[in-house]
Order: structure tokens, then C-alpha cells, then sequence
């Protein structure tokens, strides 16, 4: 396959796994735009065990997940006492953080960043995506997955009930902040070369839009929004300088004339939610 559409397609399979970070944590009535900073956790870790420790690829990727994820244990714990622009502030906080520490940090190569990583093969990137796409859609299909979906809609009702919204929520939090990890850890050994700023709040930025836009309420709108962000910029090559605007365009109309996403459920009309977001 041409060098150019395999960078392409494993482009694509990171950007599933960030976008499918952001829908897990959406799915418990929550938001993160610091996931970037869980990416950089699970790049880092992976590299430097399967660089520096020479542990096999594939193990320091799931070492770095678990990392991140406990990393969103400890941000989704404290994270339970904000909502809406404060929770949004603190995961950027958070992510700015991570950044800070990889710039300081020598064993993460501070700001010249870390050389040398092991390069994986576009097809284990898509066993990753695989994995974890199969493992969220049981898991919607198991009555945990019921319960996170009915706190969000309402915690109230679903505290009445016996539902430790708590603990789903950090669960939430902390199953995405693990994807993101695994993305993190995919994308190290994708580029082999790895710096505090691929980790920017902007790429947290996009992960959210990719699930807003394709549509949060299903795995499929994920998917899709992943590969719009990915494919569209790619499309769009011939404005040249203008690619950008034009993307720009397109997403705005998208936001218009398709409010629930590219995929999305439409909402009811005199439908109201109550409670926390709708997932």
C-alpha cells in the first residue's frame, strides 16, 4: 500500500480511539477536552517501556492505557464536584499539566522530546480500534452500561433507584482516560518521534467535535465524525491555501443543518432533558 494513504489510515485508527475516549465520558453526562493530556500519559509510558525497557509493543501500549486510566481516576474523582465550564477548565488544566511534566521531565526527553521509538504496522493499530470498539458495544448491551446511560439522563432518578452514579462516573472517566492511553501509545510508535506538543489542547479540541459532530449518541456517529476529521482535510487538498477555510465551512453547515450529528438520533419534538447530558 502507498506510504501516503497508510499514514492515512493509521491517522484514522488514532483518531477513532481519542474520539472513542471523549464518548465514553460524554456517555455518563460528563465532558473532558483535556484528553490529550490521558494520550500523552499512554505515549510516553509505552515508549519509554518499549524503548527504554524493552518490553514488547503491545504490552507498553496496554501498560500505558492502564496508566492513563488510573490518571483519570484521580481526575475523575475530583471532577465530580464540577459541571459545565468548570469541569471543562479542569481537564485542561489537567492536560496543560501533563505537557508541563514532559517538558521538564528527562525521562520523557523534555522539550527536544523522545527519539527512537519501535514503529507498529497500521493493521495493530485497527486490532486496538477493534478491541475497543467491540468491548464498548457489550458493554452498552450490559445493564452497567443501561445504568451510566440512565445517570446521565438523570442522577436523581437513578440514585432512587440504587445506582451508584459516583462510581459509574468515575468508571466512565476512567475507561476513557484508558483509551485515550492506548491512542497515546499508537500514536508514539505510529511517528517513532513524540513531543509535548502533539498533545495540545487542540488536539482534545478535536476529539470532542469529531463525536459531537458525527453524533454521541451512537458508536457508528463516532466512528464517522473520527473519519470526517481525518478524510475531509485530506479531500480538500486542491483549495490549497484555502483548505482550511473551506473545512471550516463545511463543519459550521454541518453543526446547522445536523444539530445531532451526521448519525445522530434525532431528538423528539417537546422531548426535554433533565438531569445531565443525554448520551
Amino acid at each position: 500500500m502507498n506510504v501516503y494513504y497508510m499514514g492515512i489510515l493509521a491517522n484514522l485508527g488514532i483518531n477513532l480511539l481519542g474520539a472513542l475516549s471523549v464518548y465514553v465520558i460524554l456517555c455518563s453526562g460528563q465532558i473532558s477536552v483535556g484528553n490529550a493530556g490521558f494520550m500523552a500519559v499512554g505515549a510516553y509510558c509505552a515508549a519509554i517501556l518499549s524503548t527504554g525497557w524493552g518490553l514488547p509493543i503491545w504490552v507498553a501500549i496496554l501498560a500505558g492505557g492502564a496508566l492513563a486510566s488510573a490518571c483519570g481516576v484521580l481526575v475523575g474523582v475530583p471532577a465530580l464536584r464540577l459541571q459545565g465550564t468548570y469541569l471543562v477548565i479542569g481537564t485542561i488544566s489537567f492536560s496543560a499539566m501533563i505537557r508541563s511534566l514532559a517538558q521538564v521531565l528527562e525521562i520523557t526527553g523534555g522539550a527536544a522530546g523522545f527519539r527512537g521509538i519501535a514503529r507498529m504496522e497500521v493493521w495493530e493499530i485497527f486490532l486496538f480500534v477493534l478491541l475497543v470498539t467491540a468491548m464498548l458495544y457489550g458493554l452498552e448491551r450490559t445493564r452497567m452500561g443501561l445504568s451510566i446511560r440512565a445517570a446521565a439522563a438523570d442522577s436523581r432518578a437513578a440514585a432512587s433507584v440504587g445506582t451508584n452514579v459516583t462510581a459509574l462516573k468515575v468508571f466512565s472517566f476512567a475507561l476513557g482516560a484508558g483509551i485515550a492511553g492506548l491512542g497515546g501509545g499508537c500514536y508514539a510508535h505510529w511517528v517513532q518521534y513524540i513531543e509535548p506538543g502533539d498533545f495540545s489542547t487542540m488536539v482534545s479540541t478535536m476529539m470532542v467535535l469529531a463525536v459531537i459532530l458525527g453524533g454521541r449518541t451512537r458508536l457508528l456517529g463516532v466512528a464517522t465524525g473520527a473519519a470526517v476529521f481525518t478524510i475531509l482535510p485530506e479531500l480538500l487538498r486542491f483549495a490549497s491555501t484555502w483548505r482550511m477555510v473551506v473545512y471550516g465551512i463545511l463543519v459550521i453547515l454541518i453543526v446547522i443543518y445536523r444539530p445531532e450529528g451526521l448519525v445522530g438520533r434525532r431528538r423528539k419534538k417537546g422531548r426535554k432533558r433533565q438531569g445531565g447530558e443525554e448520551c
